[in-house]
Parts: structure tokens; sequence; C-alpha cells
């Protein structure tokens, strides 16, 4: 009798541990089906709800020309004589887009164009009469917003339009069809990029670098630097900047600063942890990995570049030759794996 109370005692705890294993062998399984989905499907998720975040670049709002855009196959890129008193004479204005693998051209606008954005299908760009038009780049369909008459930076965010007026430099937003519009920055600014719901712009009495909340209209503007800023690009968490002919990053997370390169041009693209400039002095594009901080040399050039570009492990720049009243430009791509380049030809002026 006893040793079948003990038996009975010794199976009641079997049971009990068996049960207990197989919970935690149950949770292991569910916290690592969790932590698959979050690596996987939410991320996925993510990356689609974000493809279309961003519609502009802030190398495209630099000019009032030379712009390009990746869609697909196809380049987007404008063309505008943005150098007064200056006959360039290879091109006309206009935007146009140029397929990477036939050499086809097509032409989208007429006139001068700059701050070209792409939210899906659709590019938005603004004109020289201040104005916001878009264009479906499948059915070539153009429609002018006429809710604008005094826009001179346009960028792209979450579906909402941001822009710099030209009346007193300040920053509105406004939806796609132009209505709603709202202040966002009572400040005369340059130039401006949004990153995860702020605002960074440069202010145009003290060229300093800020940011401001752009879920909270309420909150002041914040200084990041106090150097004077030139120009400036945001990409993973750094913000790389260019001040006195040399090339700065800041960690937006930890709020510190560091010097990468001395006498640089502000020709420079961050991107996917490298940063790529155009360094004067040799005629080169130099590559700097921001981790490993080994440099590489893209390409070496034969005349100065300007408007340096990335897109899908391509850069894209502009070069110029001649000088004084005849200029010609050429607006060149570079395959970042094997360093091969291409040059795309423009639509030429007949005058």
């Amino acid at each position: 009798m006893k040793e079948d109370k003990k038996k009975n005692k010794y199976n009641i705890k079997f049971i009990l541990y068996f049960a207990l294993i197989v919970i935690i062998i149950l949770s292991i399984i569910l916290l690592l089906g969790s932590i698959v989905f979050d690596l996987f499907f939410k991320k996925e998720k993510s990356e689609q709800i974000n493809k279309n975040v961003y519609g502009n670049k802030i190398y495209n709002m630099t000019s009032y020309s030379n712009n390009i855009i990746k869609y697909g196959d196809w380049i987007i890129y404008s063309n505008g004589d943005n150098l007064k008193n200056t006959r360039i004479t290879n091109y006309e204005d206009g935007i146009y887009k140029y397929n990477m693998k036939t050499g086809q051209v097509v032409k989208l606008y007429n006139s001068n164009a700059y701050c070209l954005n792409l939210i899906e299908n659709e590019l938005y760009y603004c004109v020289t009469t201040e104005q916001i038009y878009k264009v479906n780049l499948d059915t070539l369909e153009s429609e002018w917003i006429d809710e604008f008459n005094d826009v001179s930076y346009l960028s792209i965010y979450n579906n909402t339009i941001f822009y710099r007026s030209s009346n007193g430099g300040n920053i509105y937003s406004a939806s796609l069809d132009g209505k709603n519009q709202k202040l966002v920055v009572e400040y005369t600014i340059n130039e401006f990029q949004i990153y995860n719901g702020f605002i960074y712009y440069i202010d145009a009495t003290t060229n300093n670098l800020f940011k401001k909340n752009i879920r909270n209209n309420d909150e002041n503007p914040i200084k990041i630097t106090n150097n004077k800023i030139s120009n400036f690009y945001i990409n993973n968490e750094n913000l790389v900047y260019s001040s006195s002919n040399k090339l700065f990053v800041y960690d937006l997370y930890n709020n510190t600063s560091e010097e990468l390169v001395d006498n640089v041009t502000s020709n420079f693209i961050y991107e996917n942890n490298k940063l790529y400039f155009y360094s004067a002095s040799n005629k080169s594009i130099i590559e700097l990995d921001l981790i490993s901080k080994q440099k590489n040399i893209i390409s070496e050039l034969t005349n100065d570049i300007y408007r340096l570009q990335y897109y899908d492990n391509y850069l894209f720049y502009y070069d110029s030759t001649g000088k004084y009243q005849y200029i010609t430009i050429q607006l060149f791509y570079i395959n970042i794996n094997d360093k091969t380049v291409e040059k795309i030809f423009f639509q030429t002026n007949d005058d």
C-alpha cells in the first residue's frame, strides 16, 4: 500500500515535471516565432509602408536645376540654365526621362523645373513661376496643383508637402492636393530636410543648423551646431554636413560630432554608412567607409563636377567643359560595384 502511494507520488511529480518542460518548450517556440515575425514580416511591412515616405532627397533641393531621380530603369532628370548670362550649348530646359538599358529619351516638361519628388509613379516638381505640378510617369498626364504660387523649395514626406515660401522664406506644410496649408517654421531658412518626424534646416541669418518637431508645432527649434553650414545630408541616424571646406558627421542619437575630411568641396553624398565626395585637388570621386575609415577612389575625372547624387548603387554627376559664354554640360553615372562610367545624352538644342 505504501509502495503504491509512493509510486503515485513519483508519477504525479513526473507528470508535473513533464508538463513544466512542455510549457517551457512551447514558450521558447512562441518567443522564437515572435522574434522571427518581428525580423521578417514586420520589417517587410515597415519597408513597404516607408518605401515612399520620402519623395525627395536633400541634394535635389539645393539647386533650381539639374535634379535627378531613378525610377526603375529610367533616370528622371531636369535641365535648366541656372548660370545666369551663360549659354549652355548642348541642351534645352525641361524634364526628361532616360532609359538606362535602351537609351530612349522622353520629354516630360518643356521648361526649367526643380525639386523633383517621386511618390509611387507620380512626379511632383516646381517650376519657375513658383507653382507645383505633377505628372504620371506611366501615362505622361500632367496636372497643375493650383493652390501654390510662391514655392521655392519642395519636399514630400508621409504624403505631406513641405515647401519653403519665396515670400519670407518660411516653411509650410500642405496635403498633396494643396489643401490644409500650415506654418511649420517661422524663420527665413535655406536648405531643409525631413527625417523621422523632424525638419532639419539651415537658418538663413546665422547659417546654423536647427531641428524642429513637425508633430508638435508648439515646440521651439533646437540648435544642432554653432558651425556655419553650407549644406547637409541625413541617413542612418547620422547627419553629414559641410563647413569651412570640411566634412563632419553628427550622430543624431548620441549628439556627438566628428570631423571626417578636410579640404573638400560641398559635393558629397552619404548612403549605407559610406560617404561619397568629390576631391577637387585630385579630381576624384572618393568613397569613405564611416565604420572602417577606409578610403577608396571610385573614379578619376578630367573635369570638375557638381550635383553628385546616389541611387541604387549608382553615382550620378554633372560635369562641364568650356568657360565664359559657352559651356557644355554632361550627365554621367557610375556603377559603384564595377566602376563603369556611362554618359546620358541630352536632348540637343538646335538653336
